[in-house]
C-alpha cells in the first residue's frame, strides 16, 4: 500500500508540473505574440498592402535649402541621382492688423441758455438769463479689435526658380502671396486676439491750442 501511494504522490505531482510548465509556456506564447504585428491583408507582418499611400510614396529627405539648391543644380554628387521632381513652393502669411468692430453711440450733451430784458423810453429791466434743458445729440465712436490674419498657398515651381540669383523664395512667396490673397479673402483664416481700442470710453473735452 505504501508503494502504491507513494507512485500515486509521484504520479501527481508529475502532473502538476507538466499543467504549470504547460500553463507558463503558454503564457510566454502570448506574451511574445503581443509584440508581433499581425500581417497585412497585402502580405507579411508589418509591412504595408500593395497600392497603399504609404508604400507608394516614401518618406521625404529632411534637407536644408542650400542642400535643394544643390540637388537641382547638380544631382549626380549625391546619393539621388536625379534632380527634384514636382516641387511645390509652400508659402503661409500672417499679420496682425486691426479691424472696425461694431461702433457705438454716445450722448453728447448740449447746453441752452434763454436771456430776457425789458426796456422802455425811462426805465430798464435787468437781463435775466435761464437756462434750459435740451435733449442731446446722439454720436457716434468707433471700436476696434485685433485680429490675426492667416492665409497659405502652394506654388508649383521649377528647380530654376529655386536657384534664382536675385528672386529668393521668400520674395516670391510674399509677391504671389500679394497676388492671390486679396482676389481669394474668404480663403483667410481670421482670428481675434481678444485686444481692442474702445474710443467710446474716453470722451475727454480737450482743448485745441490756437494757431500762430
Amino acid at each position: 500500500m505504501k508503494r502504491i501511494g507513494s507512485e500515486k504522490q509521484i504520479s501527481d505531482k508529475y502532473y502538476s508540473l507538466s499543467v504549470l510548465g504547460a500553463l507558463a509556456l503558454s503564457s510566454l506564447w502570448a506574451m511574445a505574440g503581443e509584440g508581433v504585428p499581425a500581417p497585412s491583408a497585402g502580405g507579411a507582418a508589418g509591412s504595408p498592402a500593395p497600392g497603399s499611400e504609404q508604400a507608394s510614396k516614401p518618406s521625404a529627405m529632411i534637407v536644408s535649402l542650400e542642400k535643394f539648391r544643390e540637388q537641382c543644380q547638380d544631382p549626380s554628387k549625391s546619393e539621388v541621382q536625379r534632380a527634384p521632381r514636382e516641387i511645390r513652393l509652400v508659402c503661409r502669411n500672417r499679420e496682425v492688423t486691426w479691424h472696425a468692430a461694431v461702433p457705438g453711440e454716445v450722448p453728447l450733451k448740449s447746453q441752452r441758455t434763454v436771456s430776457t430784458a425789458i426796456v422802455s423810453d425811462k426805465f430798464r429791466v435787468a437781463e435775466v438769463t435761464k437756462n434750459l434743458e435740451v435733449a442731446p445729440t446722439p454720436g457716434t465712436c468707433q471700436r476696434y479689435q485685433e485680429v490675426i490674419e492667416d492665409y497659405a498657398m502652394e506654388i508649383p515651381v521649377s528647380c530654376e526658380e529655386v536657384l534664382h540669383e536675385k528672386v529668393g523664395v521668400e520674395d516670391l512667396c510674399a509677391s504671389r502671396l500679394d497676388e492671390s490673397k486679396d482676389k481669394n479673402e474668404s480663403a483667410i483664416q481670421v482670428q481675434s486676439t481678444g485686444r481692442y481700442i474702445d474710443t467710446c470710453s474716453n470722451l475727454a473735452i480737450q482743448q485745441k491750442s490756437a494757431q500762430p
